[in-house]
């Protein structure tokens, strides 16, 4: 093993210390736990004395060992909880979760509020206008109001404590938050003299939490939305809080060609244009194969005129268009050859409501792609998808249905009077993958009754089945109820809240099977 010079560069020092415990097979093959964790800062340390070249160019084999043992001494390790019960961490990750006891240390006033820091570089009268974070004592004051006020309802006990004398033997004072709390009786000191106060089951602190009783939940702040809303209350209670609450959306990704909802929007205008032609199903099958290429292909130049096609790429422009006009043509040639009976499109996009539960959570702006007036009697509602993925009877049933938004839209238009006969998710693919995925026990898509998949209860039932379901959800969602509950793995793989949620941190929720469908 090459050694560097007497006086050597910090980088050159640090790799050859490595290269020496790797020559005396330190660390081994096998590690627990942890001593992966503090093999991993160990590493981290000897990162941090590369680093030292910055400000040192050169030092000695001495010195630079010297400097390695300081870092590994200040260095702090913590080894995985493993399941443990008892788990440290700040005050800002510990709000907003729930534990059975909370201690909180460290209460000083200098901690909580924390002193203002307001940007160096920018105009402190414009940030404390704007009202910016750490710009004034009276925004950390209200964020830290805000902050105790959750702390007190994270736990049925709360404990809180302040060091009397800092490092420096100065003395130090309680947080200002603690005292009023401790002069309306809501506190009380654990014993005569003794610093920490109890907060017991259901106090609240005076004047930062309004006082209820502790087996009432406050009312929702948002009690209208779209079907997203009760499909993410069943994929994760928690999701529907961060979507719909806290308006914690991810960014849209940049990608090639037109946003996927406007490819979404572009298909919709497109098949509506279509269908106001045709208007029935006698029209589409006297007509040709040459007649459906040419409807589709007059139809997509007319969606590209809309908004959504105008902010497509000029250049894209007639790829886009001969996209929807062979998808669209394909699709009305699969319902020419495969649909059973006679209809008629009587509305597109046509809007409905619901109530639900006793809370009455309204679900508004609801818009069903596409109504068929059937002639042998009552209403199918279509809903067009073109995304991946297999959707059918079996992902609207079961406490926590995976897709509810065919379900809804079949008991808001009962609710408005119209007899629905059926409902059915129109999988617009590759021509070979074209779908009209319905109930299995109705004869109005497939002419004769396909067998059922596992569970399925029936029509009627089935109906019966959602609302109480339906209900429910949108009672849980109206009183809070929003724990980190992923219906399987599966829910979470596409979710972009899980820096919220810390999911993956749960051994139960990391290794949930996430081809375990409902």
């Amino acid at each position: 093993l090459k050694q560097p010079a007497a006086e050597a560069r910090p980088s050159l020092w640090a790799e050859s210390f490595v290269g020496r415990l790797q020559t005396m097979g330190w660390p081994g093959s096998r590690l627990s736990a942890g001593e992966g964790v503090a093999f991993a800062k160990w590493r981290d340390v000897v990162a941090l004395l590369g680093q030292l070249e910055m400000v040192e160019p050169s030092m000695s084999e001495s010195e630079t060992l010297a400097r390695l043992l300081a870092l590994a001494a200040d260095a702090a390790v913590q080894a995985p909880s493993g399941g443990l019960q008892v788990r440290a961490m700040s005050i800002l990750d510990s709000a907003g979760l729930s534990f059975d006891r909370l201690y909180l240390v460290g209460l000083t006033a200098d901690s909580l509020p924390s002193p203002p820091r307001p940007h160096p570089l920018l105009a402190a009268a414009w940030q404390r206008e704007l009202g910016m974070p750490f710009a004034s004592a009276e925004s950390e004051l209200e964020f830290a109001r805000r902050l105790w006020a959750r702390l007190l309802g994270a736990a049925p006990e709360v404990l809180a404590s302040f060091p009397r004398r800092g490092k420096a033997e100065e003395e130090l004072q309680p947080s200002p938050l603690l005292t009023p709390a401790l002069e309306s009786g809501r506190l009380e000191t654990i014993a005569p003299g003794a610093e920490p106060w109890h907060c017991p089951a259901g106090a609240q602190a005076e004047g930062l939490l309004e006082p209820r009783p502790a087996d009432v939940a406050p009312a929702a702040l948002v009690m209208t939305g779209g079907t997203g809303l009760l499909k993410d209350q069943a994929d994760c209670p928690f999701r529907a809080l961060a979507a719909r609450r806290l308006r914690a959306d991810a960014l849209e990704e940049p990608a090639p060609g037109p946003a996927a909802t406007d490819r979404g929007s572009l298909v919709h205008q497109t098949l509506e244009g279509l269908w106001e032609g045709l208007g029935n199903s006698e029209v589409l099958r006297a007509a040709s194969g040459d007649d459906i290429r040419r409807f589709a292909a007059e139809a997509a130049a007319r969606a590209m005129a809309t908004g959504a096609g105008r902010r497509v790429a000029g250049h894209t422009k007639d790829a886009v268009v001969a996209w929807l006009a062979e998808l669209a043509a394909a699709w009305l040639a699969y319902e020419k050859d495969n649909r059973i009976g006679d209809w008629t499109v009587a509305a597109h996009e046509s809007e409905a409501s619901l109530e639900l539960g006793a809370s009455g959570l309204r679900l508004e702006g609801l818009r069903i792609d596409r109504t068929d007036e059937l002639n042998a009697g009552g209403r199918l509602l279509i809903d067009y998808k073109t995304a991946a993925g297999s959707l059918g009877p079996t992902k609207w049933l079961g406490p926590r249905p995976e897709e509810p938004q065919l379900p809804i839209y079949a008991l808001a238009r009962m609710a408005a009077g119209d007899q629905v006969a059926g409902i059915a998710f129109a999988h617009l693919k590759a021509r070979d993958k074209m779908a009209l995925a319905g109930p299995p026990d109705l004869d109005l898509l497939y002419g004769a009754s396909r067998r059922p998949p596992k569970g399925w209860p029936g029509w009627e039932d089935a109906l019966v089945e959602w609302r109480a379901t339906l209900d429910r959800l949108a009672d849980e969602y109206a009183r809070g109820h929003a724990p980190v509950d992923p219906r399987n793995g599966s829910a979470c793989r596409y979710c972009k809240r899980q820096p919220l949620c810390r999911v993956f941190e749960s051994p139960a929720l990391a290794t949930a099977d996430e081809d375990d469908e409902p």
